[in-house]
């Protein structure tokens, strides 16, 4: 699996962060805390799946004994333990309960607990095992961890969003490890992730650009001339082509041959570049098309909305920087 993504080309130059700065994490307890609840409740799923009920009871008293887990455990994760234990969780939910492994070993290497994490094969139950049935208290645990910097979280991310965003197609057990790691990092982090949207850089050799989008987005492969392409609330698609101005008037041509009116065309400014934008409005049928041109030394950035709604939201382009 691993291999079949660094196939992906139109990736590689692609870069993506929460836009706010300034992010901060939980503390080491609230870490720690989390990653017994999920080792607990998918030690419980495992169990359950293997038909061991009557090992569930003796294994939470054992953790209970230990870290106090009922004052741990409250709330939703309580009553799924309850679930779990009076056989309310079918085998095919409690074998997706069993990857919060995952995000516990994922809580381990955010405590500095282990070396490394990955997303492309199961984490090391073995290891969790050790560390919570060998300690001798909660205290002991939490005195062996070294929290690591938001900026080592946010690295990974980058590696782990690059698949959750793209058009990647992954096999199931590697979709669940994936979905287990980002849930315990959009905990860890303390930024609202669904609210705040992503930051988009793109650094290949002279272009070199960032801009904001909401997380609702999809990267798909755009083609041959595209750098790459944004599928969400409206289809993007961003290409470079070398500029001169006779370029954009031949392309204006050519989607006029395929039908498009062109509306207006008219320069804007951007709140970040100091450069020449042109925006271009088309239409065709019911399909309205923004086109976007900015000017980098001697290509052109080329972005295209199109929505079949009769309003272009363009705010987007002035959340854009182009460095050079």
């Amino acid at each position: 699996m691993a291999d079949n993504i660094n196939k992906i080309t139109y990736l590689d130059n692609i870069e993506l962060m929460p836009i706010s700065l300034g992010l901060s994490m939980r503390s080491k307890k609230e870490v720690l805390d989390r990653m017994i609840i999920d080792y607990t409740i998918a030690s419980i799923a495992t169990y359950a799946f293997c038909f061991q009920y009557d090992l569930i009871k003796k294994f939470l008293e054992t953790l209970d004994k230990k870290y106090n887990i009922t004052s741990i455990i409250n709330g939703k994760e309580k009553e799924l333990i309850i679930n779990i234990f009076n056989k309310r969780i079918d085998s095919f939910h409690l074998e997706e309960i069993t990857f919060r492994f995952e995000s516990s070993y994922f809580c381990m290497w955010t405590l500095g607990l282990v070396d490394s994490v990955t997303y492309n094969k199961k984490c090391s139950v073995k290891l969790i095992n050790e560390l919570l049935l060998n300690s001798l208290s909660y205290n002991d645990i939490l005195n062996k961890c070294n929290l690591r910097n938001v900026n080592e979280l946010l690295n990974y991310y980058n590696g782990l969003s690059k698949i959750i965003y793209s058009d990647i197609k992954i096999e199931k057990n590697i979709e669940n490890i994936i979905n287990a790691q980002d849930n315990v990092i959009r905990y860890i982090i303390l930024y609202n992730f669904n609210k705040n949207g992503l930051k988009v850089r793109y650094n290949n050799n002279n272009l070199k650009f960032e801009f904001n989008f909401p997380s609702n987005f999809k990267f798909v492969n755009g083609g041959s001339n595209a750098l790459f392409a944004l599928k969400g609330s409206n289809d993007m698609r961003i290409l470079a082509q070398k500029i001169n101005q006779s370029k954009i008037q031949d392309n204006l041509k050519n989607l006029m041959k395929n039908g498009f009116d062109v509306l207006d065309v008219k320069y804007v400014r951007s709140l970040y570049i100091e450069k020449r934008i042109i925006k271009v409005n088309l239409k065709k049928d019911n399909l309205l098309v923004t086109s976007y041109y900015v000017y980098l030394n001697k290509d052109i950035l080329r972005l295209d909305f199109s929505t079949n709604k009769l309003k272009i939201d363009s705010e987007i382009i002035y959340s854009i920087k182009v460095f050079e």
